[in-house]
């Protein structure tokens, strides 16, 4: 079973990793003024670094692809593989500026070739856009 983790930033933009075992250790107040910046998805970088939603992720090699850096997201998105044209899939993702996406299932299993470059609040123009 994997670790549930969620990230957060607190009012001053620091960005902390919060176990669920703790979440009941937390007083309503200080939760009010966090913004949920996302959750641990169970994976790895091929240097250790735990990969959450909302981490630019570099991946080095993608099927006919060379390359691909995305943010990561969790939903309902496109996913096409050899036996599947046009179908898709519920579960992590990466999502480049050019909404293509590369799915869990295409990537999981390669560690050794995901590198998270930053975050989507620390460094969105990794993707091509424009910090706020």
């Amino acid at each position: 079973m994997r670790e549930i983790k969620f990230r957060f930033k607190d009012p001053k933009g620091f960005l902390f990793i919060i176990d669920v075992n703790d979440l009941c250790s937390i007083t309503q107040e200080e939760y009010n003024t966090w913004i949920y910046t996302g959750q641990y998805t169970g994976l790895k970088d091929k240097d250790g670094k735990e990969i959450y939603e909302g981490d630019i992720v570099e991946e080095t090699f993608s099927h006919c692809r060379e390359g691909f850096t995305g943010q990561v997201e969790f939903g309902l998105h496109d996913t096409d593989s050899d036996d599947c044209e046009g179908c898709q899939a519920y579960g992590w993702y990466l999502i480049n500026s050019n909404n293509e996406t590369l799915g869990f299932n295409e990537w999981n299993s390669r560690n050794e070739e995901l590198e998270v470059l930053s975050n989507i609040y620390k460094n969105k123009e990794l993707l091509g856009v424009k910090n706020e």
